[in-house]
């Protein structure tokens, strides 16, 4: 009852809502539309009033979206540029059928005044687009976007720990506390192996071959599995710590 009340309040007072609180009609359109289906589709609406090309483009970007397998918010994306690219096209009256260098190189110009910062995106639209184009035989154009490709964000690279940096923090640790034993192999293994704190954390007794002096795990990042060697320094740390420092405790995982 209670949904069907506010469903029926929702429909009379929809028209004075909504330019005050347009957030809680949308909410109620939910509620009304799980009232009625049972489920709830949290797709953005494409909005088709900034840019509105004809319907015939409309058609071929569906058609095109079509193709691809994205999620509904990077489709809404890539339906904002190709609308804007066929609005570009329709000013200067061309057609999907004229679509050539010279118009998507000056289109990729004109983007870029008010989409500076998401190239990527109209690259990747316009590559859609004329790949669907081409597909249909509707235009039979290759073109080359690497020249166009925005230029990746510099990575950041985080300088490694010296030896004697290293050895300044362990110095600092008190090995003969438990935690400090703990602590202690913890940072040789990482410094040691290059491990991810993950894998570090996940680290079992079985994944340690004493013998030949490696460890072997399945990377939790990337499911691949890597095998490394560990030196003495290491594994008697190690070692001190399960034998001194570690809880008793039924858990595989060593730390």
């Amino acid at each position: 009852m209670l949904i069907k009340y506010v469903i029926i309040s929702s429909r009379v007072q929809t028209a004075s809502l909504r330019v005050t609180v347009p957030a809680s009609i949308k909410s109620l359109n939910y509620i009304r539309e799980y009232a009625e289906t049972g489920a709830v589709r949290f797709k953005p609406d494409v909005n088709t009033k900034v840019f509105l090309p004809s319907e015939e483009a409309l058609v071929l970007i569906e058609a095109a979206l079509a193709t691809t397998k994205l999620k509904d918010g990077f489709n809404y994306k890539l339906h904002s540029i190709m609308r804007k690219f066929f609005s570009f096209i329709e000013d200067k009256h061309l057609s999907a059928d004229d679509i050539s260098s010279d118009v998507i190189k000056e289109f990729i110009c004109f983007a870029h005044d008010s989409n500076s910062g998401s190239m990527g995106y109209v690259i990747y639209s316009l590559r859609v687009l004329l790949n669907y184009l081409r597909s249909v035989e509707a235009i039979d154009l290759k073109f080359d976007f690497n020249y166009f490709a925005p230029k990746s964000n510099p990575k950041r690279i985080i300088a490694a720990f010296s030896k004697e940096e290293i050895s300044r923090i362990l110095t600092k640790i008190n090995t003969t506390a438990s935690i400090g034993k703990r602590n202690y192999a913890i940072i040789l293994l990482a410094c040691g192996t290059g491990l991810r704190g993950i894998d570090i954390v996940k680290l079992k007794l079985s994944d340690i071959d004493w013998k030949s002096g490696e460890i072997s795990i399945i990377q939790s990042k990337t499911g691949k599995p890597v095998k490394l060697p560990i030196n003495g320094q290491i594994s008697n740390a190690i070692a001190d710590y399960i034998l001194n420092g570690r809880p008793k405790s039924n858990c595989l995982n060593i730390f």
